[in-house]
């Protein structure tokens, strides 16, 4: 049966899950990602699509079970839907794998190169894409891997990875047959020899390259991080706005002078624009620092007040205490997490929803802030995640990045880890430093090479200030994208073209015969 995998072959590859999964934090060993979807490049090899799908899924359910078991904080369905989610996406690269195979392309770029797809498709779809534990994030530590995510992006450094061990199992499979040759028997043999130096010297250049980005200047930032309770506050502290009163008492702290003051995600639970307690504070601080401020707060859609529905939004208050007529809503709403897809067909059955009582929209596009002439992208927790966004910022003309975050929900568990290597690749394919603030943490500063120059615990109440660079200029990924699994999706597609052409060409009485 197409459905029907060995003994062998389901062990290898869920062990290949679990060492996916280690990769990541809390463990966040990384460098078993290298070597952990060798068993899958093994069986994809001779698989056919459904036996090549299902396997791709045991593995996938391996890897993601217990990397995201943090968000089971809001119930065992939302863990293990989330997880099989994730995992189909590996089982519809298997399907891929197996239906190229049919086609006749059988050579060893084919799996990274539907694997990349496949990640550059989770990124999008469905309800908005989750880029959670893609290959190259896992690689965050590793200063050659940054570098080369400045050239190739997160999408191309998974490409690379798996380039790698698909030519080790061609090369293996190849190891007592005759050697050809031809520059396919080379190409299989040696290929990941190639692309091992070739990843090599991608990072050398990027590194070298690097300085080509233009400093224009330095701000001084001031980070509030201002929950240190690892548990749901109360009713009487909701009603009595305690985060709201322990972030602005920490923000009276900051002395000496600050060009910007950061508050975190969900520090404030009312529009700075319309309560006139918190607009009155706000304004205070920004006139006493003569400093702009970043505000995130949950406020209705304009417009449809009577609907229910809410913009996550990070507004920007001046240094002289009005509220800037342009803000930024969040683009990437989390499903299940911010709102509920189908709602009225799961609400009835699933009473977990009803945690979610209300449903964020998306924003309308990317905002950006002045600060002393610099200009400032900002994205909103979940949206770090998304490789795209910080481009298009940095292409846009964004010289620092900006993160407000709010992890409070899930404790001490990895999220907050995971989410802050995520930052670390955003800021070194983007080339721009990244600060993110965290509401309980991790609050932290990135270099514009992904390294972590300061980061703060969970669940204490401090004041991060940081002078922080600031940059012009483009890295070759974000002037071109993802360019390298483009390119090889591309030659794939021609590929598969011609061989359904020659198909049909060649096959009986297509040609007629002359009388």
């Amino acid at each position: 049966s197409a459905w029907r995998a060995t003994r062998w072959e389901t062990a290898a590859v869920a062990a290949g899950g679990v060492c996916y999964a280690v990769s990541f934090a809390p463990l966040d060993l990384g460098f078993p990602v290298v070597v952990a979807l060798l068993p899958l490049a093994w069986v994809w090899r001779a698989a056919r699509p459904l036996r090549a799908a299902w396997l791709g899924f045991i593995a996938g359910c391996a890897a993601f079970l217990p990397m995201l078991w943090w968000s089971s904080r809001f119930g065992l369905l939302a863990w293990i839907a989330w997880s099989a989610a994730s995992a189909a996406s590996w089982a519809t690269a298997g399907a891929a794998v197996g239906w190229c195979r049919r086609l006749g392309l059988r050579g060893p770029w084919v799996i990274p190169t539907v694997w990349a797809l496949v990640e550059m498709g989770r990124e999008r779809w469905p309800f908005g894409g989750s880029p959670w534990g893609e290959v190259g994030t896992a690689l965050h530590a590793f200063a050659p891997a940054r570098s080369l995510a400045a050239v190739v992006g997160l999408s191309g450094l998974g490409f690379l990875v798996v380039a790698v061990d698909a030519w080790c199992v061609e090369a293996w499979v190849r190891r007592h047959r005759p050697s050809g040759r031809g520059w396919r028997e080379w190409a299989a043999r040696r290929g990941g020899v190639v692309v091992v130096v070739g990843m090599l010297a991608l990072a050398a250049a990027a590194a070298a390259t690097r300085p080509a980005l233009g400093e224009t200047g330095s701000l001084r930032v001031a980070m509030i991080q201002g929950n240190d309770k690892n548990r749901d506050l109360t009713v009487d502290e909701v009603d009595g706005r305690l985060l709201e009163r322990t972030h602005l008492e920490l923000a009276g702290t900051i002395r000496g002078p600050v060009d910007l003051v950061v508050f975190p995600e969900s520090a404030f639970d009312v529009d700075p624009r319309t309560d006139r307690q918190l607009g009155s504070a706000l304004r205070s601080l920004a006139v006493r620092l003569e400093a702009p401020l970043v505000v995130n707060a949950q406020v209705a859609v304009p417009g449809r007040e009577e609907d229910d529905v809410l913009h996550n939004t990070n507004f920007f208050v001046r240094a002289d205490g009005s509220v800037a007529p342009r803000s930024y809503a969040k683009v990437k709403v989390v499903p299940f997490g911010e709102y509920v897809p189908f709602r009225w067909l799961l609400q009835p059955i699933v009473p977990a929803l009803d945690q979610i009582p209300r449903d964020f929209l998306r924003g309308d596009g990317r905002v950006q802030f002045d600060v002393q002439g610099h200009a400032i992208g900002t994205l909103i927790c979940f949206e770090v995640g998304f490789p795209t966004i910080a481009r298009n910022y940095a292409r846009e003309g964004a010289e620092l990045l900006v993160v407000t975050t709010n992890n409070r929900s899930f404790g001490r568990s990895p999220n907050a880890r995971q989410q802050l290597a995520a930052g670390q690749m955003r800021a070194a394919e983007s080339g721009r430093y990244l600060l993110q603030a965290g509401i309980s943490g991790i609050t932290a500063v990135i270099d514009e090479r992904g390294r972590v120059l300061r980061q703060t615990e969970l669940f204490e109440r401090t004041v991060v200030e940081a002078t922080v660079p600031t940059f012009r200029g483009r890295t070759t990924y974000v002037t071109l994208g993802d360019w390298l699994p483009l390119g090889s999706a591309a030659a794939l597609c021609g590929a598969a073209l011609w061989r359904l052409l020659r198909r049909r060409i060649c096959r009986p009485g297509a040609v007629a015969v002359a009388r």
